[in-house]
């Protein structure tokens, strides 16, 4: 399976009851959900929690699925709703990032952040994943599925359900501050 439309097939297959392709649709999208809860949360249990509520989401309301866009940009707005409730039941308020800001306003936090990375990564790539950490997580959030998935731009705007400028916006704003944190540590 490589495209989108093979994947809209199979979510018509699940639909008619084939639960073969359901476990097909699981098996291509657990890691990249489970990565972009991973990176939002920074927890692994919780990201597995996030990752096992999409899917009984996409189970519960398979009835519901209208093929009218990308599958990919279907499943990843059920995982963002599902981490929107996320925050809402751990009593947060939505992340305070989700504000739009100008690239002057977004600062590091600190580097002491842990995130959990797998033996074997290079320091550059943990050194990267702290700095990606540190971001705001509305610009964290577009910036991972610009660069870990096949969406499209105008698609992460309907994940995140702002318009194509906020996600242009969020993308510029969040390459330009690793870009200088970059260059303040060579």
């Amino acid at each position: 399976m490589n495209s989108d439309t093979d994947y809209k097939q199979l979510m018509a297959k699940y639909v008619d009851g084939n639960a073969d392709a359901f476990e097909a649709i699981y098996d291509h999208y657990k890691l990249p959900l489970w990565r972009y809860f991973r990176r939002q949360v920074g927890d692994n249990g919780a990201a597995d929690d996030l990752l096992r509520e999409t899917f009984v989401r996409l189970v519960h309301y398979r009835h519901n699925y209208e093929p009218t866009g990308p599958f990919s940009a279907y499943i990843f707005c059920i995982g963002h709703r599902r981490l929107m409730d996320f925050y809402r039941r751990r009593d947060k308020e939505k992340p305070k990032s989700y504000a739009v800001k100008t690239s002057e306003e977004i600062e590091f936090g600190s580097e002491s952040v842990d995130p959990h990375l797998q033996p074997g990564q290079s320091e550059r790539s943990k050194d990267l994943m702290v700095r990606l950490s540190n971001l705001p997580a509305a610009h964290r959030e577009v910036f991972l599925l610009k660069h870990e998935t096949d969406l499209s731009l105008l698609e992460i705007g309907f994940v995140v359900n702002v318009d194509l400028d906020t996600v242009q916006q969020r993308l510029r704003n969040a390459v330009q501050v690793l870009q200088s944190s970059l260059e303040i540590t060579a």
